[in-house]
């Protein structure tokens, strides 16, 4: 069972348009929903390349059906602290002229102290028989940049974590098993512009003698690399038509652990996460991977060994 925290899901709702023309009419060539947020995605990805998965988090009532319904429909096990309101709604708009996605998203409701309480004893609810948790996504309105660090602190199994800014570096302090920043992400962390991939290893390097026994860093076009000290690991991308990077890195992160849970080697945990990104892009809008396409991409997947 791995078990994720989703504290902001959303409604992604993505707009394709032939070229946008700025304070004109412009026509939608084609528009989605989907009940989304990075901890709903690592949640339906583990289900969906067989891994037993539960999500935790805030629901809201006015339309929190959608989420519940959504994850009756993946067969993901879930439990909810409910607010007030709504989900929020982030708009994708992907420009099919030059290939290009905007987002515009939503804050999110505020969480009062009362809500933080009552996900607390959630949490701990939950947080026994796993063999990960995984906490992902930036925190709502409301909660502190310590809230990641302190639910990773009071876990009794390994915790992954997917977050940037301040949440990332003070969930550091409680030394988490596996932390996967993308490379803006770990800019942020390094204060500094990161240009190559032996720089950003050079950085993860340095997490890892912070106590993290992990870290994935997601370059984006460029591909991925993975160290735990003693390995470390370069995958170049996947040469596949990209019709979505929505999701991606949340797959990464679920292929990962599946290979985590099946107690693989780092080499090949590293290429399930690779495997599971790839098939992610082949998806429209934000629609998340087949298994399918994880299983055509996981061959095809190229690990070369790094070193500085």
């Amino acid at each position: 069972m791995i078990t994720a925290v989703c504290l902001k899901p959303c409604i992604d709702k993505t707009i394709t348009v032939d070229g946008v023309k700025l304070g004109q009419y412009n026509k939608i060539v084609d528009t989605r929903s989907d009940v989304s947020g990075k901890g709903v995605n690592v949640a339906v990805v583990l289900n969906r390349l067989g891994v037993r998965s539960r999500l935790i988090g805030y629901n809201f009532r006015e339309n929190g059906k959608l989420l519940t319904d959504m994850l009756e429909k993946e067969q993901v096990e879930h439990s909810f602290v409910y607010s007030g309101g709504a989900i929020r709604t982030n708009i994708k708009l992907i420009d099919i002229s030059d290939n290009t996605m905007t987002e515009l998203n939503e804050s999110g409701g505020l969480i009062t102290d009362e809500k933080k309480q009552e996900f607390l004893e959630l949490f701990r609810a939950n947080s026994t028989g796993n063999e990960l948790i995984t906490l992902s996504g930036s925190l709502p309105v409301g909660c502190e940049d310590t809230f990641y660090r302190d639910l990773i602190a009071s876990a009794p199994c390994r915790c992954v974590l997917d977050c940037s800014g301040e949440s990332f570096a003070r969930g550091l302090e409680a030394k988490p098993y596996m932390v996967k920043p993308n490379k803006y992400e770990l800019e942020l962390y390094a204060g500094r512009p990161l240009e190559t991939k032996e720089e950003c290893l050079r950085v993860a390097l340095d997490i890892i003698d912070r106590g993290v026994a992990i870290v994935c860093v997601s370059l984006g076009g460029e591909g991925a690399l993975i160290t735990n000290g003693a390995e470390s690991y370069y995958a170049p991308p996947v040469k596949v038509r990209v019709r979505s990077t929505v999701g991606a890195g949340d797959s990464v992160v679920a292929g990962i652990c599946k290979g985590l849970c099946e107690g693989k080697y780092l080499r090949e945990c590293f290429a399930f996460g690779v495997a599971a990104g790839t098939a992610c892009v082949l998806s429209e809008g934000t629609s998340l991977l087949s298994q399918a396409d994880y299983t055509a991409m996981l061959p095809r997947v190229e690990i070369e060994e790094l070193r500085i």
